[in-house]
């Protein structure tokens, strides 16, 4: 396991574009799963808090789907 990662890291050093993209969607695809989950726990939280719950859940979403979608854009900011 432990040479897997230094290959990995080697390879990650070779070609920081690429590495750079890949990361940045695999952290947009976090934020849109985090988002998706902090919904559906929003359900479970009282009612005064139901919707502070969704706005974040859907601003989690949001800017996953905007790293995953466009790489580019999420790598500049």
């Amino acid at each position: 396991m432990g040479l897997l990662f230094i290959v990995a890291g080697v390879v990650a050093l070779s070609t920081p574009v690429h590495s750079t993209m890949l990361m940045t969607m695999f952290i947009g695809a976090s934020l849109l799963i985090a988002g998706g989950a902090q919904i559906a726990h929003a359900f479970s939280k009282s009612w005064g808090s139901l919707i502070l719950h969704i706005i974040l859940g859907l601003a989690y979403a949001l800017v996953g789907a905007i790293f995953l979608f466009d790489p580019i854009g999420g790598r500049l900011s």
